[in-house]
Parts: structure tokens; C-alpha cells; sequence
């Protein structure tokens, strides 16, 4: 079934072989229901709930968002209009933060660090921003005005999209205040405060001479598409109409010329002196100019992707508010000024070069900047130390160097950049990339004695590590939810040992491993279960494997991982699934199974993973046969085969798979002419399947 509210998605459909029906708004009655179901109680005076409901239209969304508003002491003595209007906002949500929504287009998508810095620099969020900032995206995913929400690791909101219907509102909100300038110019009159440009249009008629000539308090420009980036030299911000704004907003807070096609920025952007807020990511320039270092009030300054960027002003450190600065891409940029301590209110740093050779850079520089919190990537080739307690993202890239990949394979220590690394009480993520030597275990580095270092850790991530053998039992990261271990060439085991003890293993719920060639199994001792709390299961839910072609055995981890959902096995080319099959029936848990290029004969599993759901074998050139006792597979619904030319038949027993409603089968040159509808010797087991496709 197929939901959609745009009658354009139903005309691609319309070929299909299917029924569309069109839903009404619920009617009066419904509509009375469901808000006194949403309340908990009553509505109270059926005429004025009658007024109310009909605001609404019908529409279960506004019912829903009204019904939650109700519950305010704001919401009596109003009129049915302003009680819907209200229901959007209210105290706990200024409302010219709702209001700001109608500067960008339907179906825009929000990205909510940016939302939130753009709120910060309108002065719209108080003395703790950040914090207020997430509250009221939170407050809005509950008030069902988001759709599309993506939330990271800590369940914070990272993205989405504003309900159509939430825009008309904040257009109506915004009164005059906050216009966009559209294809055929809008009108401007004296009380607009902020414009915003719709750079997926005609920008070629430039910005209307009207916008000069009555808006002289404008507080903030933004220009902004809905696809990721343009193409190159479509747009050419020339220094010009760049130096005509600056001349003639000198009391702008909010400027965002992403993406413009700029290659030089005028100087005389330092006579911003209220500009809070500067986005001048994705352009082509090389340097900045050092008047930009006059910006006293600049809280947020974002150069992301500026490849052709070389340099900051050699005053740079001479912004004493400046909070949040985002140089990811940068990579021209070959060192930061000297005097860059300064910078004692900076809480993101999204880039920090160490590369400069007369002046090894390390987190050493970075010791009186103690504020800094949120996320912190740094590129590294020297040695370092960390003094900042307050970080919560953090990814290490050191930029590899053959030689010393081949010393790291010796056994020898060309590096030893992290023993000095101290203890993060606030660090939920940490990325390392490249030739970081974390030695042979990863606890060499992780923990001190018996003190538990990185306790709020939740994602670890090691990418292109090659001194990393093995990960101890003993690595003291007692909320570590997700561990990501990739390309590590040397990587043998997972760990030495798995026990009640291992601290590692109590909290983890996704693990993915990709390109460790040299991995021979998840927990070298597993095979001794007298060394393993059989008692004790992992409690991982999502385990990812690919492109191991050292892994033999991977069955004997099943029996201790009762809680898995989702396991994916890619091109091992040595693993063995064709074990005995008591070895799945730890699974117990598993509803998503895919197999992907694996030397496997029969698939034989049915009856110990009966809470399976989907299953994908894909390019298993082996494969010739499927067990009868996939037909305990009573939960599975969907089942797709491919590239398995050596498989002969489906079995008779799929006769029982009643919850099976699609069959994908592709490229399967056996199998083929036996599933052909009516005609197939295999189509009487799978007659009773709603969706076939078979070619």
C-alpha cells in the first residue's frame, strides 16, 4: 500500500495494475473524536468545539496540534482562528522562531545545527542557545509539525522537513517581516526585516533595486536551494553586487552567500560590524580578506568545501565571540595563525591542520580554547595532546604515509600520537582515520590502569588504523553503542576474549566490519566456551560484515547473540555457513538475514531462526539448494533471490509460507522457466504469493 498526498505520485503510478482512493478530511463527527481522544477528555461546549473542528477542515494533523495546544490556560478566550493559529506556538516557542520557517520553500530540507546557529544569530534563543535551540526542535517533533526527521546516535534531531501545512502558518506568522524574493520580484515595503532568495529560480534578475531603496534595516540575507549544490559557473556572485550589499545593510546579523560562485570577498565586508552569522561555504576563493577580522560580533563562521581556500587573514584570532567555525573540506588551508589560542569562546571546530614543519601543531594549541563542545575533526601528521574536557564529536584523520604503513606492519612504532590523548567525561563520538598507531590493542591507549576513560562513548569509529590487532576485552567503554571498524589491514580478532567481564560487550548494539582482510574471527577464545559465560548473551542487534576474506567462522558467535535483528554478510570468501544448523539457533531475535557472495551450498537455517522476515542471497554461485525447512519460516515475508545459477528448485515445503507476500527472483538460470506462472514445475509452492517477479 502506497500513502502519498501528491496527486503527481499517483500519474507515475497510474500504469500500475492498481487502485487509488482518494481520502477525505475526516467529517465533523471524526474530527470532534479525535480531538477529545487526543485531549483525554472532553472538549467541552459543543459549539465552540464545533468552530474549532471546523478551522481544522478536517485535516488530522491540525486537529492533533490543536487539541495539544489546548491543554495552555493560553487557549481560553479566544477565537476559533486564534486558537488555531496559537496552536502552532505558543510561550514555551517564541514565535519568531516558527516565523522563520516561511523564509525558505515547501519541502526544504532543514539542517538543525545550521537552523539552530541562524536562530542564535537573530538573538532569538537566550543565554544557553544550543541548548534551548534542540528543546524547541524537540518540542516541534513532538507537536507533529516535522515529517522526514532524522535523529543521530544521541537522539538529537539532525534534520527534516516542515509539514506543508505548518508553512502557510509560518508565512501568515511572519506577517511582512520576512519575505522571499521570488521569479517575478515581491513587493518590498519598509517593515521587512529579512529576505531570503530562491537560487533554484531566475537569479539572473539579480536582487530588485526595491530592496536597496526601502529596506535599509535589513538584518538578514539568505540565499538557498534545495538541491545539494549547483553546477559549476551557474551562478557568479560577482564582487559588485557583493560590495552593493555590504554598503547598503550595515546592520545585517545574518549573511549566508553559500555556494555563490564567489571568488573574491570585498573588504569592506568588515564594515559589518553586526554581522553575527557568515556562511560562505562551497565558493571558490583562495583568501579572505584581513578586514574580516574587524567583525567583533561574528559568533559563526562557515568555509566548508572552499577548496581552492588557502589561508586565513593573519588576524583571524582577532574574533574574540566567534564560537563555531566550520572548515570541513578545506583541505588547501596548511595552518592555522599562531596566535589562534585566542579564540577562547570557540565551541566547534570542524577542521585543525597539523601539517606546518617549523611548527608542530598539536591539541597542545588548542589549551586555552576550553569551551570547545559539539564536534572536532583534525588532520593531522605530528604528535598531539588533549586538554578540552567538554567535546562530544571528535574524528582524528592522519594523512597516511606509505613508509610508515609498512614500519606499522614491521611491529614497529612510527607514531605515537594518542598515548598523551586524555580523558573526555563528555566525548560521545570519536572517528579515527588513517595512520594513528593505537598499538596492538586498542586499550593500550583507551584506558589508564583501572580508571575508565571515554565513559560516555557511544560511537567508535576506526577507519585505515594499521597498527591495530586485535581489540581487548579489557577497553573500559561502558556505553558504547555502535563500533565501526574499517579497512584495518592488520585487524585479526575482535578480541581475545568475550566474557561476563568485558566491559566492551555490555552495551554494544551495532557493529559493522568492512575490508579487514587478515580477520580470522570475532573472539579468538569463542571456540572454548569454557572460557565464555554461555549465560551471558551480547547484546548486539546489528551486525555488518564485508569484504573479510580471512573469516572462516562466524556460527559459533550465534549462540550469544540472542538479541540480533539484522545480519549482513558480504564477499567472505573462506566462511563457513554450511555448519551444523543448531548453530543459528541462537538467533532468536533475527528478522533480517542477507547473504551476499558467500560459498554457500544449502540454505538449511529454517528451523532456528523462525522470527525471520526478510531474506536476501544475492551472487551465491554455489548455492544449489534450499532446505524443506525453510517452510518454518512462518514470520517471512519477503524473500529475494539472485544470481544463484546453480540453484535447481524451490522446495515444496514454501507451500507453508503464508506470511511470504513478495518473491524477487533475478537471474537465476534454473530457477527461471521452473517459476514461470501456471506453467513452472515450483509455481504450485508459491501460487498463493501476492508479489512475484521473476525474470
Amino acid at each position: 500500500m502506497i500513502t502519498t498526498r501528491s496527486c503527481l505520485v499517483v500519474r507515475k503510478i497510474g500504469a500500475s495494475p492498481v487502485k487509488s482512493y482518494v481520502l477525505a478530511g475526516l467529517n465533523e463527527k471524526e474530527s470532534v473524536s479525535l480531538l477529545e481522544k487526543t485531549l483525554g477528555r472532553g472538549a467541552g461546549d459543543n459549539v465552540s468545539v464545533t468552530k474549532i473542528v471546523g478551522q481544522c477542515r478536517g485535516v488530522p494533523l491540525a486537529i492533533i496540534a490543536m487539541a495539544k495546544w489546548l491543554h495552555s490556560p493560553r487557549s481560553q478566550e479566544l477565537t476559533p482562528e486564534e486558537q488555531l493559529m496559537c496552536s502552532y506556538y505558543d510561550e514555551g516557542f517564541p514565535h519568531l522562531c516558527f516565523a522563520y520557517f516561511s523564509l525558505f520553500p515547501q519541502d526544504f530540507l532543514f539542517d538543525a545545527e545550521r537552523l539552530i546557529h541562524l536562530w542564535m544569530a537573530e538573538g532569538f534563543l537566550g543565554s544557553e542557545p544550543e541548548k534551548t535551540g534542540r528543546r524547541y526542535l524537540r518540542d516541534l517533533v513532538g507537536k507533529s509539525m516535522f515529517q522526514d526527521v532524522k535523529v543521530d546516535e544521541f537522539g538529537e534531531v539532525r534534520s527534516f522537513k516542515l509539514h506543508p501545512l505548518m508553512h502557510g502558518k509560518a508565512r501568515l506568522v511572519a506577517d511582512r517581516e520576512n519575505i522571499t524574493m521570488d521569479p517575478v520580484g515581491h513587493k518590498v515595503h519598509r517593515k521587512v526585516e529579512r529576505v531570503s532568495f530562491d537560487l533554484s529560480l531566475d537569479f539572473l534578475r539579480g536582487i530588485p533595486p526595491s530592496l536597496f531603496d526601502k529596506a535599509k534595516q535589513l538584518t538578514s540575507i539568505l540565499f538557498f536551494t534545495n538541491t545539494q549544490s549547483r553546477l559549476p559557473m551557474q551562478l557568479d556572485m560577482c564582487t559588485l553586487v557583493l560590495e552593493n550589499i555590504f554598503k547598503s545593510f550595515k546592520s545585517l546579523s545574518v549573511l549566508d552567500l553559500r555556494d555563490l560562485g564567489i571568488v573574491a570577498v570585498p573588504s569592506s565586508i568588515g564594515d559589518l560590524k553586526e554581522l553575527v552569522y557568515l556562511d560562505l561555504s562551497q565558493n571558490n576563493m583562495e583568501k579572505l580578506p584581513n578586514s574580516i577580522a574587524k567583525l567583533s560580533k561574528l559568533q559563526t563562521l562557515k568555509l566548508s568545501r572552499c577548496y581552492s581556500l588557502k589561508e586565513l587573514p593573519k588576524d583571524f584570532e582577532n574574533l574574540p565571540q566567534l564560537k563555531h567555525l566550520d572548515m570541513e573540506g578545506c583541505l588547501g588551508i596548511t595552518f592555522l595563525p599562531p596566535e589562534k589560542t585566542k579564540l577562547t569562546s570557540l565551541q566547534t571546530l570542524s577542521a585543525f591542520v597539523n601539517i606546518k614543519i617549523d611548527h608542530i601543531v598539536g591539541l597542545d594549541d588548542l589549551a586555552n580554547i576550553n569551551k570547545l563542545r559539539g564536534q572536532l575533526q583534525i588532520r593531522v601528521t605530528k604528535s598531539l595532546e588533549e586538554k578540552d574536557q567538554h567535546l562530544q564529536h571528535l574524528k582524528l584523520t592522519w594523512d597516511l604515509d606509505p613508509n610508515l604503513v609498512v614500519e606499522a606492519e614491521k611491529g614497529k612504532r612510527p607514531q605515537a600520537p594518542l598515548d598523551r590523548l586524555k580523558s573526555h567525561s563528555a566525548l560521545g563520538l570519536l572517528i579515527l582515520v588513517g595512520n594513528i598507531n593505537v598499538g596492538p590493542s586498542l586499550s593500550t591507549w583507551l584506558t589508564s590502569g583501572s580508571n575508565i576513560q571515554f565513559k560516555c562513548l557511544v560511537k567508535l569509529s576506526l577507519q585505515d588504523c594499521p597498527g591495530c590487532t586485535y581489540l581487548s576485552e579489557q577497553d573500559q567503554l561502558p556505553q558504547l553503542k555502535i563500533l565501526e571498524l574499517l579497512r584495518l589491514d592488520n585487524l585479526v580478532y575482535i578480541a581475545q576474549k568475550c566474557n561476563k567481564e568485558a566491559v566492551f560487550y555490555k552495551t554494544l548494539e551495532e557493529l559493522t566490519i568492512s575490508d579487514c582482510p587478515k580477520l580470522k574471527s570475532c573472539l579468538k577464545l569463542l571456540l572454548d566456551t569454557r572460557s565464555v559465560s554461555v549465560n551471558y548473551p551480547i547484546p548486539l542487534e546489528n551486525l555488518h560484515i564485508q569484504n573479510c576474506n580471512h573469516l572462516e567462522n562466524l556460527c559459533d558467535a550465534f549462540q550469544h547473540l540472542s538479541s540480533l535483528q539484522r545480519l549482513t554478510i558480504e564477499n567472505c570468501g573462506k566462511i563457513n555457513l554450511d555448519g551444523e544448523n543448531n548453530q543459528w539457533e541462537g538467533l532468536k531475535s533475527l528478522r533480517c538475514l542477507t547473504i551476499r557472495e558467500i560459498p554457500i551450498e544449502s540454505l538449511s537455517f529454517g528451523d532456528n531462526v523462525i522470527t525471520l522476515r526478510e531474506l536476501t542471497v544475492h551472487n551465491c554461485e554455489g548455492l544449489t539448494s534450499i532446505s524443506d525447512s525453510i517452510g518454518k519460516l512462518t514470520s517471512l515475508r519477503r524473500l529475494e533471490i539472485s544470481k544463484c545459477n546453480k540453484l535447481k528448485s524451490l522446495p515444496k515445503e514454501m507451500k507453508k509460507l503464508q506470511s511470504l507476500k513478495t518473491l524477487i527472483i533475478l537471474d537465476c538460470t534454473l530457477l527461471l522457466p521452473r517459476c514461470q506462472r501456471e506453467t513452472g514445475d515450483d509455481w504450485p509452492q508459491i501460487s498463493h504469493i501476492t508479489h512475484i517477479q521473476v525474470k
